[in-house]
């Protein structure tokens, strides 16, 4: 199983964020929203990107399965949404357990990766 607060650390570590929030229920699929100013300008696709290229060679190993919602500051949804899995982490104590929907898939993933 892989904390998603590791995830939360390497994401942080990688790209400038204004928020980070990880949950997962069984330690392999997780679930994440990202709110930075580095995705203005950028397609969804490349947000998630982005997101991806900091963990590396985790994903589809150590992470199996990663959903992603990415915002800007200026676009960010407002707190509530989805209820938390088990495990959740944020970075802001304000915003724990604060969730919302992800936009992604496996396939916009490989996608992100064949854009590259």
């Amino acid at each position: 199983m892989f904390d998603p607060a590791e995830i939360q650390r390497l994401i942080l570590a990688g790209l400038p964020c204004e928020h980070v929030h990880v949950e997962s229920d069984d330690g392999t699929h997780f679930h994440a929203t990202v709110v930075s100013a580095a995705f203005a300008g950028l397609s969804r696709v490349r947000q998630h990107k982005a997101v991806y290229d900091t963990l590396g060679a985790l994903l589809g190993n150590e992470i199996h399965a990663l959903q992603l919602a990415t915002y800007t500051p200026a676009a960010e949804p407002p707190q509530g949404g989805r209820a938390p899995l088990g495990g959740a982490v944020s970075d802001s104590p304000q915003r724990a357990g604060a969730n919302v929907g992800g936009t992604n898939s496996p396939d916009a993933w490989q996608q992100a990766r064949q854009d590259s």
